[in-house]
């Protein structure tokens, strides 16, 4: 026969009512628990869990669907974007993507962070939106050398190029030719690359056709492997060639027009910013000519 002591009895009702205490405290956990996942069960579900677990409940504060706000209320929040941030989150998702880049509101949605982050002139229809918020609002940073750079943004290369590297990586159309071991391929290649020109320190622009070294390399790999499939009787080959050639001529020739555009626009805005600044100069002396007036006349006094 077991006996128990007083102590061990005492100890065994505590631990009990212990247990107790805990069934009740999970209890009431797993209702409040089972209430809160009730209340942020239409917002906290994301696409990906519903389609995995059809009761799977996320963070409510993280996984919140963002595009089931009211329509204002989102123009809101993205206009208050940086053109890069934006641009970012059209390359998150489809959803994100189709609302930025494919809705008939996103075309004045995009106009807005421009003018907030300083506007630029609109791309041209042969780049993506994307692609040009990204060559426009670029880092200071040149594409030859990856130094700091302040030199404006190239509107026909859509890179920021240093004065440096425009020296030294942008080359001559008739140097390229002359100096080329297979001039009817150097030819053809620099037929599908667009082409800038030089400028000197104080900004205007040096005659001559250059070419960025990097993309003649890259499309000169290109043509090449063409021409390997086509010398390898590959079916559909040359078609192939063809449709590249002329998508390349009539990008390059969109772009190179728009780049005369954009050019023209920048001319503008700076001669009008000039303008501004002579007026906010001649405002601002008589003001000055009065405060200096008006100290001087203290220190006598």
């Amino acid at each position: 026969m077991l006996s128990t002591t007083p102590s061990e009895l005492e100890a065994n009702q505590s631990g009990s009512s212990g247990t107790v205490t805990r069934t009740n405290e999970g209890a009431s956990e797993a209702a409040s628990g089972s209430n809160e996942s009730a209340r942020f069960r239409k917002y906290a579900s994301t696409p990906l869990a519903d389609a995995k677990h059809p009761t799977a409940i996320a963070s409510p504060l993280s996984c919140i669907r963002l595009l089931a706000f009211p329509m204002d209320i989102i123009y809101e929040i993205f206009g208050q974007l940086y053109p890069l941030d934006l641009a970012n989150l059209a390359q998150t998702n489809r959803a994100f993507r189709a609302f930025l880049l494919e809705s008939p509101q996103s075309d004045g949605l995009w106009k807005t962070v421009k003018v907030v982050a300083g506007e630029t002139p609109d791309g041209p229809l042969c780049v993506p939106q994307v692609a040009w918020v990204r060559a426009m609002y670029c880092e200071y940073e040149c594409a030859g050398c990856g130094q700091y750079s302040r030199d404006e943004v190239d509107f026909v290369l859509l890179r920021r190029i240093c004065f440096e590297c425009r020296w030294t990586r942008l080359l001559h159309h008739d140097w390229l030719i002359s100096k080329s071991e297979h001039p009817i391929l150097s030819a053809l290649v620099l037929q599908l690359i667009p082409y800038t020109s030089m400028r000197t320190l104080s900004g205007s622009d040096i005659p001559g056709k250059r070419y960025w070294e990097p993309e003649i390399a890259a499309t000169t790999a290109k043509v090449l492997k063409y021409w390997e499939d086509i010398e390898a009787g590959k079916p559909g080959a040359t078609e192939a060639l063809d449709q590249y050639k002329e998508e390349r001529v009539q990008y390059t020739r969109a772009i190179i027009e728009h780049g005369a555009t954009c050019k023209e626009w920048l001319r503008i805005r700076k001669k009008e910013e000039q303008a501004l600044r002579a007026t906010q100069y001649k405002r601002c002396v008589p003001m000055v000519a009065r405060v200096v007036k008006f100290r001087i006349s203290d220190c006598f006094w």
